[in-house]
């Protein structure tokens, strides 16, 4: 009996080697960045090894986690550029297109149907601030809020 314990439990502790296609990188390990203690990313499988991030068209990118799930990122050693003001809206029905349609551009925009979260990210504070009170009185919006770091609005969100 014991045997059976000591052998599940190297199984749990070597898993990755037996599937190497699917291993990614951690935060820290292997460059890609740390996590910010106070984020947690989205819990999107975007990769599943560095691999699918070339192929996704992200040369130089690692998959690495982002605190729920692994995206293709930038290696620490990068430049660093600002991070993006990330958005995240709750919406009462599946109407993406009619929200997306009267916010300022963003970088990018990533919709989670199945739970009807619109992910948004800007680039500079004054669109992301413009398209924050948009989402906030918008009637199809039951909730919003920044992911991270929080730009200074004028007055208080």
């Amino acid at each position: 009996m014991q045997k059976c314990w000591l052998f599940l439990l190297w199984t749990l502790l070597h898993l990755h080697h037996l599937h190497p296609a699917t291993a990614v990188s951690e935060a820290g390990e292997a460059g890609c960045p740390p996590l910010d203690k106070d984020s947690m990313g989205i819990c999107v499988e975007e990769c599943g090894s560095s691999s699918d991030c070339e192929s996704a068209g992200k040369v130089g990118h690692l998959c690495c986690s982002n605190g729920c799930g692994h995206v293709c990122t930038k290696p620490s050693g990068a430049q660093k550029s600002q991070k993006p003001l990330v958005i995240m809206a709750v919406l009462r029905d599946n109407v993406f297109s009619a929200v997306l349609e009267i916010l300022p551009a963003p970088l990018s925009s990533s919709e989670l149907r199945s739970v009807k979260i619109l992910t948004l990210k800007y680039g500079d504070a004054r669109r992301a601030c413009a398209a924050f009170r948009i989402l906030e009185g918008h009637k199809e919006v039951t909730s919003v809020e920044f992911d991270g770091a929080v730009p200074k609005c004028g007055e208080e969100l």
